[in-house]
């Protein structure tokens, strides 16, 4: 497939995802024009970054879902929904859209998965910088959207002592960093199965 096509593909999968996430209030406007631009530069790079991307949209939106009623309780500032701005958009996807963009430089589109050799050292440390971006953001994430609903009291995972402040980090987090990062690993080597998914609904 060649580059041109690729980046039709993006837009065109972009701009379908971007607006079923706004009329199901996943995004705002905002959101779904940010969304939709870090998508494009994911899909166009590779199928691999745009399931990376996809599975951390996708599980994340599903889990804000989860017990709204409870958390608009303990949250003041939760909105049911969750509708993502652009400001949320980039703060998760932005490192990795810049990474991304670098890959697709080095590579001229071409496909690689996570690969030892000398020659392509750099770009193996790159897709490694992606995967581990969105572990990250997906830790981050459902710790807090599954954290707030427990009833333990939260701890600093420094120190494991009880914070004066309420912070996102509670005993029951400490549980999703396994299955986060398994989500984030198994779409890049799925590569576009998420989104597959996702479209078929």
């Amino acid at each position: 497939m060649g580059n041109s096509e690729q980046i039709v593909i993006a837009v065109l999968i972009s701009s379908l995802i971007a607006i079923r996430s706004y009329k199901r209030n996943s995004l705002n406007v905002s959101g779904a024009i940010a969304g939709f631009l870090v998508m494009t530069i994911h899909f166009a790079a590779g199928f691999r970054f745009g399931a990376i991307l996809l599975a951390f949209f996708i599980s994340s939106s599903k889990l804000t879902k989860v017990g709204e009623d409870r958390k608009q309780l303990v949250d003041a500032h939760f909105q049911s929904g969750g509708q993502r701005n652009w400001i949320q958009v980039l703060s998760n996807s932005g490192i990795s859209a810049v990474l991304v963009t670098i890959i697709w430089k080095l590579t001229a589109g071409e496909d690689k998965c996570l690969d030892s050799t000398k020659e392509t050292s750099l770009v193996t440390a790159l897709i490694g910088g992606v995967i581990g971006h969105y572990c990250c953001c997906n830790g981050d994430t459902w710790s807090s959207e599954i954290g707030v609903l427990s009833d333990d009291q939260p701890r600093l995972i420094t120190t494991f002592k009880f914070p004066r402040l309420w912070k996102i980090f509670v005993l029951v987090s400490t549980s999703q960093e396994s299955p986060d990062c398994a989500v984030t690993g198994r779409s890049f080597l799925c590569e576009a199965a998420p989104f597959l998914l996702i479209c078929s609904e």
